[in-house]
């Protein structure tokens, strides 16, 4: 279990996340939702070691990892995605893996490229093509996958479908739930505008605004024939 417990993050002296508590367990797929501006980018990077919290203390597989940085959450399973920047665009998809893999055994490094590839055949498909030279999706497919190389029990991913195709955002929603199904990872919690794709693959969601959580539920089921629901509720 991921568990978020009183949360406080301040940037410059502004006080961004305000005791802000929910957990991540394993099987759970969830989405945070909330207008633009309300501190969800901040509260993942907070949660992933980028920021530091003011106040509050998280918890990883019962351990406390308040105080860790990036790598030592890595190596623990919990790896973030940042939105954009999120591969080497002048590598090859062979390289950008290697690197995400690197302090794998060849074995291990072998064993989940093939899981990759078997998710992913364009990958293999392209494995010595520029990433740069990627379509969107195949950009975001490629970095997911970078994820999966270190391993994780825990991902958070910032906006995983921004800027994607239809058909491309169903097709990262798809390959994130058969990769949950066959136990490549535990859990998933993800930042996305896109409600409309989002709510039916989610079995969570949090709304957050002005840094404070104003809903949390496991029922959304509720809002997947009308998001204007959620849309109502961002500017209320």
């Amino acid at each position: 279990m991921l568990k978020i417990e009183h949360v406080y993050v301040s940037i410059q002296k502004k006080e961004i996340i305000k005791n802000v508590s929910f957990s991540l367990q394993s099987s759970d797929k969830m989405i945070i939702v909330g207008p633009n501006g309300a501190g969800k980018t901040t509260l993942l990077k907070a949660v992933a070691g980028i920021h530091p919290l003011s106040k509050g203390t998280i918890t990883l597989k019962d351990q406390e990892i308040t105080g860790w940085d990036i790598a030592q959450r890595v190596r623990e399973g919990l790896t973030y995605l940042l939105q954009t920047g999120n591969v080497f665009l002048s590598l090859s998809v062979k390289d950008n893996l290697t690197i995400a893999g690197y302090y794998k055994e060849k074995k291990q490094f072998d064993a989940i490229t093939d899981i990759i590839f078997n998710t992913f055949p364009f990958l293999k498909n392209n494995f010595h093509k520029l990433a740069g030279l990627l379509s969107g999706g195949e950009r975001q497919a490629l970095a997911i996958s970078m994820v999966l190389m270190t391993s994780p029990s825990f991902i958070l991913l910032d906006e995983p479908l921004a800027g994607l195709s239809p058909s491309s955002s169903q097709n990262i929603l798809s390959a994130l739930n058969a990769l949950q199904k066959e136990k490549v990872f535990d859990a998933c919690c993800i930042i996305e505008h896109n409600l409309e794709k989002t709510i039916p693959w989610a079995n969570r969601l949090i709304l957050i605004k002005e840094g404070e959580v104003h809903l949390e539920t496991d029922n959304t089921s509720q809002f997947k024939s009308n998001t204007n629901i959620l849309e109502e509720l961002f500017l209320s």
